[in-house]
């Protein structure tokens, strides 16, 4: 059997118009030149043949490919996986195709995906940066390329973004903790050059603690990168340097989880010994154990507006940045009092 496709002559000569007539209908163009009436018609043909407009014709006739590439790191997490879904709804409500850097992303290799999303010859990219100087995304910009950052900005990229507001979030985690009485409060954290992000996130936790009165101890600032492994070698790293912690801001929910896990390993209970604050509310951080009090970050919305801001910068030339609020989840990781495990043990010892 043979595929055969409905075309644009096919759907003129069902309703009785014109093949110009169609295309005005299916374009929205020249409104003021069909009837009501004749619109509707058209469309009811247009559903009953189930046509579909042949994309690579349009593409040629106004120049585009209605493609748009995303270039995104570590895709099977389910960070940017629901990142992804909002990409894609955004993408669908817009009649565009979604085409994915295919080669891995890891820090400092943006380069190649960015080429290879060119080469491919998208409209447009949404770029998810790793490195403090995009320079591949700096010439793509400068020549022309529309591109729109999501969750990171970089101050050398003139391009428009689209983030939650780090500093905020890690702000208000850390001020739960204070004023849950906790006092030494440490931070797990990407702290080097090549995340915009992590840095953000440190400079709130940091802010938080300058604001009532408390002097930053770089003891308690531990370097972890955005995985479970790093968590948990970065909490034992801490806790051979300080064991007077008693609350833990992390900055993502996975260096959170490995953090819990080492506590759990050398016998530290979360919340009664630790309180614990992760970033991100991924998933299973409602699922675990000690369910884990989270800043959360509207992840599928903020695919959905990258997707609206791409396609005003293709359209328009234009499109504003767009900074979500965060939102502290509260669960059961922080129901500490902010004493030590070794001043719970002395309570215990002297009453």
């Amino acid at each position: 059997m043979i595929y055969m496709r409905v075309t644009l002559s096919d759907v003129a000569r069902e309703a009785g118009v014109s093949i110009v007539t169609v295309s005005r209908v299916i374009n929205s163009s020249y409104p003021e030149k069909v009837s009501n009436e004749t619109r509707l018609k058209v469309l009811e043909t247009i559903e009953r043949l189930n046509y579909r407009p042949n994309v690579m014709a349009r593409g040629l006739q106004k120049g585009r490919t209605y493609l748009i590439g995303v270039a995104i790191v570590r895709v099977a997490d389910s960070f940017f996986g629901d990142i992804l879904q909002g990409i894609h709804d955004g993408a669908a409500a817009a009649d565009l195709g979604v085409l994915l850097g295919t080669r891995r992303l890891d820090i400092g290799k943006d380069e190649s995906a960015l080429r290879e999303l060119q080469s491919r010859g998208v409209d447009g990219i949404i770029y998810y940066g790793t490195t403090p100087n995009p320079k591949t995304a700096m010439k793509l910009v400068a020549e022309g390329l529309p591109l729109v950052q999501i969750c990171n900005l970089h101050d050398h990229l003139n391009a428009p973004y689209v983030m939650v507001d780090h500093f905020r979030g890690a702000y208000m985690a850390t001020e739960y903790l204070l004023q849950l009485g906790h006092r030494r409060i440490a931070h797990i954290g990407v702290h080097g050059g090549a995340d915009p992000q992590g840095l953000q996130r440190l400079a709130g936790y940091q802010a938080a603690l300058q604001a009532y009165g408390i002097e930053i101890d770089e003891r308690l600032i531990v370097a972890a990168d955005w995985n479970w492994e790093s968590g948990y070698l970065a909490m034992q790293e801490l806790y051979r340097r300080c064991k007077d912690v008693t609350a833990i801001f992390a900055s993502s929910d996975f260096a959170a989880v490995g953090a819990m896990r080492a506590c759990q390993v050398a016998g530290i209970e979360i919340p009664h010994d630790i309180a614990l604050v992760g970033f991100d509310d991924l998933p299973f951080s409602a699922w675990l154990d000690v369910p884990l009090t989270t800043v959360a970050q509207p992840k599928e919305a903020m695919g959905q507006a990258a997707v609206r801001s791409l396609v005003g910068l293709i359209e328009e030339g234009s499109a504003p940045n767009v900074m979500f609020e965060p939102q502290l989840v509260i669960r059961a990781s922080c129901g500490g009092n902010g004493k030590t495990r070794e001043s719970r043990l002395q309570d215990q010892v002297s009453g």
